[in-house]
């Protein structure tokens, strides 16, 4: 009796150990709620995710439609109309959020996921994509999939014309693909800037300020992914100046003058007691002549008399009267001629007085 007892409390315990590896041998699944961030802003049967470019004068965004895509690892996961995952494309339906039906719940296997969205207008443009991957299921879940506008090209706003001196701001508007009516935010891209005629006062991703300077103003903006390198889009603005400051030249005067003795020719001989007079040339097409001086040996006897050519296109003259030679004995004479910008040049002659 109490073998037959032992008997059928196994076969009992055998069974529901049966029933327990049928049970952990069932695949488990979860309910998840995936969704894009859709705000209260929807309207006009239009979707209004953060992150997706809008209409600048009304708020709207041009999302009508985001296609979600599920992966599982490297495959692909298909669903039907109710949310139940399915063996392949032939027997699936497009997982797509509208403003009417903004998320959407799909029952998946435990595991782990990446979800991607693709955000389109009316007209098919691609406007924003989203992703989030590595998401752990092992139970119910509610999930948000953040969305980043795409970049197509950008535009400059600022003032016609100015006026030297003034401040004044130059606005950047970044565009979607084919829309150029709406603005991507900010926080989905970086730009830069160039100017010319000007000088930078300050910029952000939403424009520059520029200080406008004597010519026309050209700044050149490039609009690039946030901390990417690759220019994505780019825009020129063109601002004129309405009234033109003189125009100013600027340069540098490396070329000394030419100085030359005409008049006494050498060898040059007189008696003592003599009446040092001398004449010549000199010339500077820059900066003009300064001053002619002559020295004897390093004493400066004085300053030669200048007079310039009145047609301004010949040498200029230069003379010298005053000193008396009254030793006897060999003058070294140096006549040094300046020009306005400080460069030099010498001439010289050797008077024997006797």
């Amino acid at each position: 009796m109490v073998r037959n007892a032992l008997f059928i409390g196994l076969l009992v315990v055998l069974a529901l150990a049966a029933c327990d590896s049928g049970r952990s041998a069932a695949p488990r699944s979860a309910a998840v709620t995936v969704g894009v961030d859709i705000g209260a802003a929807a309207r006009a049967q239009e979707l209004a995710p953060q992150g997706a470019p809008v209409d600048p004068v009304s708020g709207a965004t041009g999302v009508t439609e985001a296609e979600l895509k599920v992966y599982r690892g490297m495959d692909r996961v298909y669903f039907d109309a109710d949310g139940n995952e399915v063996p392949d494309e032939s027997g699936s339906v497009p997982v797509v959020l509208t403003a009417a039906a903004a998320q959407v719940t799909l029952h998946l296997l435990f595991g782990t996921y990446a979800f991607e969205v693709e955000a389109r207008d009316a007209e098919g443009n691609v406007l924003a994509k989203g992703s989030l991957a590595d998401v752990n299921v092992d139970g119910p879940l509610d999930i948000l999939v953040p969305l980043v506008s795409e970049i197509g090209s950008a535009s400059l706003a600022g003032p016609v014309a100015v006026l030297p001196n003034q401040v004044f701001d130059v606005f950047l508007a970044v565009h979607p693909p084919g829309r150029a009516d709406l603005i991507v935010p900010t926080t989905d891209f970086d730009a830069s800037y160039q100017v010319t005629g000007g000088s930078d006062g300050g910029h952000s991703d939403l424009g520059i300020r520029v200080v406008a300077e004597c010519a026309d103003v050209v700044v050149d903006a490039s609009v690039f992914a946030p901390g990417g390198v690759d220019v994505l889009a780019d825009a020129q603005l063109v601002v004129g100046i309405d009234y033109h400051c003189p125009p100013v030249t600027v340069g540098v005067d490396l070329v000394p003058p030419y100085v030359d003795v005409l008049a006494p020719t050498p060898p040059v001989t007189l008696p003592v007691g003599s009446v040092l007079e001398l004449s010549g040339v000199v010339k500077d097409a820059q900066s003009g002549v300064q001053r002619v001086e002559v020295y004897e040996g390093v004493v400066l006897l004085g300053e030669a008399v200048v007079t310039p050519d009145s047609d301004d296109d010949l040498y200029d003259e230069w003379s010298f009267a005053g000193t008396t030679l009254d030793v006897a004995r060999t003058y070294e004479l140096t006549i040094v001629a300046t020009d306005g910008a400080g460069n030099q040049s010498q001439a010289t002659l050797e008077v024997d007085v006797e």
